[in-house]
């Protein structure tokens, strides 16, 4: 009898040891539950898809500028963008009636066409187009200038601005030198969120002389401010395309 009470223990305590779960981890994991709890914790940044921004006048809630600060912008592989001057007017004071000259006009179209060169040269770039006036009001805040390039089906607005002037004692006291400087404002927004991944504020100058073609000293001046103009977009738009081939 003591030997049958004896191997009827013996078995339920097998069946027991028998009956334990093995308790299996991922490869490499040591921990278990806290080595699982470190593989879901890591960060991932989420694409933002969608504008956060419901006006120009509502302000962000917390959790969307969360978003925005954690967020990445994802731009198609060929972008399409919109170009718009911003009032670069500095050099129409030399050009008299200027909304009709041909000169001045002329000039402004130069510098879109600095840009526009640049970009198709920058692998990413699948079309340029600029921005009609006709389709904006007289002073566009940035919700219509996103609205507007929204109208163009552009990928993204490339908005910029330059101003230049001549640098004073040259202009007082270098009868045959001009010294001049450009500063160049340039933003680009993404359409879809109206996150800005891209911004630029550039200052170049341009030293020049009086030449046989600068029948006054005021042309010597306007040529500087010109140039140094020419040289500022050149440098902002070599910084964009640089931008666009890193993404």
């Amino acid at each position: 009898m003591r030997n049958l009470l004896l191997l009827l223990g013996i078995s339920i305590l097998l069946s027991a040891c028998g009956s334990t779960r093995n308790m299996s981890y991922p490869p490499g994991d040591s921990y278990g539950i806290m080595g699982s709890f470190a593989e879901n914790s890591r960060y991932e940044k989420k694409g933002i898809t969608e504008s956060l921004f419901k006006s120009d006048k509502s302000t962000i809630s917390e959790a969307d500028i969360q978003r925005l600060l954690d967020g990445e912008i994802r731009l198609p592989d060929t972008v399409r963008v919109a170009l718009l001057n911003f009032g670069s007017n500095s050099t129409r004071r030399y050009y008299a009636n200027y909304w009709m000259n041909e000169d001045y006009l002329k000039l402004k179209q130069s510098y879109l066409d600095i840009i526009e060169e640049k970009l198709s040269r920058s692998g990413r770039v699948g079309k340029t187009m600029v921005v009609p006036k006709l389709i904006l009001s007289h002073n566009p805040d940035i919700v219509q200038l996103r609205e507007a390039a929204v109208r163009l089906q552009a990928d993204v607005i490339l908005i910029f601005t330059v101003k230049s002037d001549i640098y004073y004692k040259y202009k007082m006291f270098k009868k045959s030198e001009a010294k001049a400087f450009a500063t160049c404002e340039a933003l680009l927004m993404d359409i879809r969120t109206g996150v800005i991944p891209f911004s630029e504020v550039v200052t170049s100058d341009m030293l020049v002389s009086k030449e046989d073609s600068d029948l006054t000293e005021e042309e010597m001046r306007m040529r500087a401010e010109n140039e140094a103009t020419q040289k500022t977009l050149n440098e902002v738009a070599d910084k964009l395309v640089q931008f666009f081939r890193d993404l």
